[in-house]
Order: structure tokens, then sequence, then C-alpha cells
């Protein structure tokens, strides 16, 4: 954490204050790497919230999500902490799309929300351009920040991964990705209805239908790639 952090001050000649603070004693206060992690993101996103300062912190987990010395495990936790981030503003607006509506209020992202996301749209780029030198569980992850991103050119590759399952929810997570990932929108509703109707998701946790189709999509995946990655995220 602090090498990433302190590579980056080299680089900026500066450091915004939530990541400087990671060079400060009071951040030893941490008794585990666990806590170090789910700390990190927590003061970028406390409780999946998206704040002014969100952006700001999008460089820090990008380059402790490609950092050599990260464990794998970790480094697929980071990357899906960049997924959350890049699409807060869209599954926020889908999940709460009929008190949107009901009140007036509009379906799009607030200008905190849509600053995480350019900043995640940015620093994925290098990301994916490491897949083939990833694990399997890094590369899941990976999908979801390409279909956050909108990284076409990953929607191959995304399906080879989910060739090596025929049925289950990581493949319906890797499906969804490749097409949120493609320009395809009709895909994405084809994809997303499929998923709905195979019951792979609960009623309660299927966004409104006034809720547009990629946020929507998007709000399921989250829920896929939670499931998968549960297992990394437990003590």
């Amino acid at each position: 954490m602090r090498q990433v952090a302190r590579d980056q001050g080299n680089r900026q000649g500066n450091l915004p204050g939530g990541t400087a603070w990671w060079l400060t004693d009071e951040a030893d206060g941490f008794p585990g790497d666990r806590e170090v992690v789910f700390g990190l993101a927590d003061s970028v996103m406390h409780q999946g919230t998206c704040y002014p300062h969100t952006a700001d912190g999008i460089p820090l987990l990008a380059g402790l999500a490609a950092h050599e010395d990260i464990r794998p495990a970790h480094r697929a936790v980071f990357t899906t902490f960049l997924f959350e981030a890049a699409t807060i503003g869209q599954r926020l607006a889908a999940s709460g799309a009929d008190r949107r509506v009901a009140l007036g209020l509009p379906l799009e992202e607030r200008e905190d929300e849509l600053e995480a996301r350019h900043a995640v749209e940015a620093a994925a780029p290098y990301l994916l351009d490491r897949w083939d030198s990833e694990d399997e569980a890094v590369q899941f992850t990976l999908a979801a920040l390409a279909a956050a991103t909108r990284h076409s050119a990953s929607s191959a590759r995304i399906l080879h991964l989910a060739e090596r399952w025929s049925t289950g929810p990581r493949t319906d997570a890797l499906r969804l990705a490749a097409a949120l990932a493609g320009t395809d929108s009709a895909e994405v509703a084809t994809v997303l209805r499929g998923i709905v109707e195979s019951g792979v998701i609960r009623p309660d946790k299927v966004p409104s239908p006034l809720a547009p189709t990629r946020g929507a999509a998007l709000d399921l995946l989250k829920s896929l790639v939670e499931r998968e990655m549960s297992p990394l995220s437990a003590p």
C-alpha cells in the first residue's frame, strides 16, 4: 500500500489527502491485511456510497490491483472495488428507479458518480491488458471491469473464459459482462432477460421495469460478482 502511494507521489509530485493518509503513522493501526484492504475501500466509497473524493482514490485502487507484490486474491478484490466505483451511479439509478420516477428525479449519474466512472475508465485499459498474465479469479473480476467501462475488445476473451463452465451463476455473470462490454444494447437486454427468467436472481433483487436496461444489468452483475467473490472476501 505504502509503496504504491509513494510511487504515485513521486510521479505526480503530490497526492490527494485520502491517498497521502496511507503514508502516515495512523495508517499502521490496522490489525491485518484484510482490514487494510477493506479499510481502503471504505475510505474511497463508504458503505458503497460515492463521494466527491471517490475519484481521487481510484488511482491507488488501480495501482494495487496491478501490483505484482499484491497476492491475486487481493488484486481480484481491488478490481471488484473498481467495478463498483465505475458503476455506482448507474446501479443506484436502476435500484431506485421507482422512487426517482415517482419524485420526478433523473435516472442519471450525479457529478461525483460520473467523475468516479471516468477515473476508472482511465485506469482500466492498463489492467485489462494484463488479462493473460492473471489467474482465473482476477480474470473474472477483469470481466466485470470490462463491462463497467464498455471495453468491447474484451468481449471475446470473456466469453472464452465462460466456456470453462456450462451453466451456473459464474457463466451467467460472464455472459452478462461480455454483453455489457460490447456495444449491442439488444444483446444486453436478451442476456438480462434470460438470467431473470432462469431464477438465478431472486425476484426482489430485480430492478424495476422503469430502470434503464444498462443500469439494471450492472446491478444484477454486481450481485453475481459478489456471489463469486464472497469466498475471497471471507475472514
